[in-house]
């Protein structure tokens, strides 16, 4: 599958988002945190690196889409979302209360 098919079968259902947060994390990881999960056997783990150098195709064409590091702590990526997130939101009048609720989160590292 490629990222333009992708691509157009999204613009098809879904309107273009303001700001898309993809996480990134290698397959190795995503292997680990599934197999934590206790779901049993699959395949999913043959897929994750074509489907991951997709996504990466895809962000590097759009500069709404925003790659973030996965790998780092809960803290650290919820801190980097935040802040990717929270300029897009004050540009965005009918966001306003959205946006101050995710200032106070983040002023005081509220992470759930």
């Amino acid at each position: 599958m490629s990222p333009k098919y992708i691509e157009q079968k999204n613009l098809k259902f879904a309107p273009k988002p303001d700001i898309t947060i993809l996480l990134d994390i290698s397959p190795q990881t995503a292997k680990e945190r599934f197999q934590g999960r206790d779901q049993g056997k699959n395949d999913f783990g043959e897929r994750l690196e074509p489907v991951r150098d997709i996504f990466i195709q895809i962000v590097a064409n759009h500069p709404e889409m925003k790659m973030i590091d996965g790998e780092k702590s809960i803290a650290a990526v919820g801190s980097k979302i935040l802040s990717t997130v929270l300029p897009v939101l004050r540009n965005i009048k009918s966001t306003i209360k959205a946006g101050k609720l995710l200032q106070v989160i983040f002023e005081n590292q509220v992470w759930f």
